[in-house]
């Protein structure tokens, strides 16, 4: 069985407006984790911090040197090499997804879609998709849209 760590700084604002949030992102990540078909005989975990728009500037200054908040960092445990060969472990911890609420809420008509794009923006990075250039960006955002049309 996978294993989605669910974190929420902040709970009443992601609460107030995503109630389901915790329940409602194992599913997806379930999901999402279904798609993946070259890691479909591993065991899965991630976790996922959802929290203010504070914490990512800081996380993402930390880590990116970048001094602004965000909609989702994600922070894989493999590099994206990884990936290309075969997966021959039973267990892998795919990495960290953290979104920011006031960056979501400032940019999104439809909150709880924009959230759930976000995971799986952030989910995608875990595997090793990017958008570095034109052509990664088109794969990685097919990606993307298929995972949300689950």
């Amino acid at each position: 069985m996978h294993k989605i760590n669910v974190l929420i700084d902040n709970k009443r604002y992601w609460i107030k407006e995503f109630p389901c949030l915790e329940n409602f992102t194992r599913l997806q990540m379930k999901k999402f984790f279904s798609e993946i078909k070259f890691l479909s005989s591993v065991k899965l975990e991630l976790t996922i911090l959802f929290t203010s728009g504070k914490r990512v500037k800081e996380l993402n200054k930390k880590f990116r040197n970048k001094n602004t908040d965000t909609d989702v960092l994600s922070f894989p445990s493999m590099s994206k090499d990884f990936y290309k060969s075969r997966i021959k472990l039973k267990e892998l911890y795919l990495g960290d997804i953290a979104l920011s609420y006031d960056y979501i809420k400032k940019k999104s008509v439809n909150f709880n879609l924009y959230t759930r794009e976000m995971m799986a923006h952030g989910f995608l990075h875990l595997i090793g998709y990017d958008h570095n250039n034109k052509k990664n960006h088109s794969i990685m955002i097919k990606k993307q849209l298929d995972l949300l049309t689950l």
